[in-house]
This record gives structure tokens, sequence and C-alpha cells, in this order.
């Protein structure tokens, strides 16, 4: 687990490398038109050489409005999920809570029945208001990700990795990787 790394400057990178390994993943998966559906710290685990690993496909498919049976793990995923949604913006709401999971060591809503409903009434708190160590670009971007309207979120992983890439430089990316196109 990211968050029990007992040094600072490892568990960041831990942090950032599995940040952007998990949505390199999501842009993969996105671009052919699947949807993870589960996106929770369950669903993840760190290989030997530390790269982050998006396990259980069982969830994954098309995209699909809204059709009535919750989907992915309470605590984790998207308000839109628990109408029976699967769309890249709800794998990106719950790849942000999976995030803020792997830095602080809890669910930014808890977890079970109590998660959804404090997700429903309220904003996550701020990451660095649970634990500090990040550069508040990171506090910025676990916002956007965990908002409730899905509208507020990234539109895409590919545009979540450019994103990454800055919070990653705390803002003082070359313009070329700003232009750049991220390609899983």
């Amino acid at each position: 687990r990211i968050a029990s790394i007992a040094s600072d400057a490892e568990r960041r990178r831990a942090f950032e490398r599995a940040a952007a390994e998990l949505a390199d993943a999501l842009a993969h998966l996105h671009g052919r038109g699947v949807m993870h559906g589960d996106i929770c710290p369950a669903n993840v685990r760190l290989a030997a050489d530390g790269r982050a690993v998006l396990l259980d496909l069982g969830l994954a498919g098309p995209p699909t409005p809204g059709a009535g049976a919750a989907r992915g793990t309470l605590g984790y995923a998207a308000p839109e999920a628990l109408t029976g949604a699967r769309t890249a913006v709800a794998d990106l709401f719950a790849l942000g809570a999976t995030l803020f999971a792997s830095w602080t060591g809890a669910p930014p809503f808890g977890a079970g029945v109590a998660a959804v409903q404090r997700m429903l009434t309220g904003r996550a708190p701020t990451l660095s208001s649970v634990r500090a160590g990040l550069p508040v670009a990171w506090d910025r971007l676990l916002e956007r990700l965990l908002a409730p309207d899905s509208r507020d979120r990234p539109s895409s992983a590919r545009q979540l990795l450019r994103e990454i890439g800055r919070a990653v430089a705390n803002g003082e990316t070359p313009t070329e990787v700003d232009l750049g196109v991220p390609y899983p």
C-alpha cells in the first residue's frame, strides 16, 4: 500500500507513478471503447517492480446510460454509477477516489451506504487536509476528479494524463509536454 510507505519522498514517487500508470491504463481502455466500471483499491495491484496494474474487468464494457442497477464499489463509485451508468468520467471519479485512498489510507467518503450518503450531500475533503506531502496541484486535481457533477471532471483519461504530468512537475512543464498528445 502506498499510504504505508514510510519515506515521504518514496511515497510521493510511488503515488505519482501509480496515478500516471492508472490514468494511462484507462486511456488505453477508453480509447478502445471499454469502460472499467469498478476502479477501487481492491482492483489495483502494485507489481514487484512497483508498476500499478488495473485488475478485474468483470464490470467492464461499452459506455451505457443509467439503467437502474448500481455499478461499482460503494465509496468509490461515481454518483451516476449509482444509477447504472458506465462512462469514462465515472471511471475518472473512481480513479480519483482510489488515488485519494492510496495517499491517505482511507477513501474520501468512507465505505458502504454511509459513503454514498456523504458523497451525495457534500464534497470530498481536500487531499492535503487529510495528509500533507503533495503540491497543491494534487488538491485541485483530486477535487476535480471527485466533483459530484460529471461535467466538472476532466473530460478524458488522456486529458487527465496531461494534468498528472503538470501536477508531478508542480505546474512547471515544458510547452511541448503541455501540447503533446499522451499515447497510452
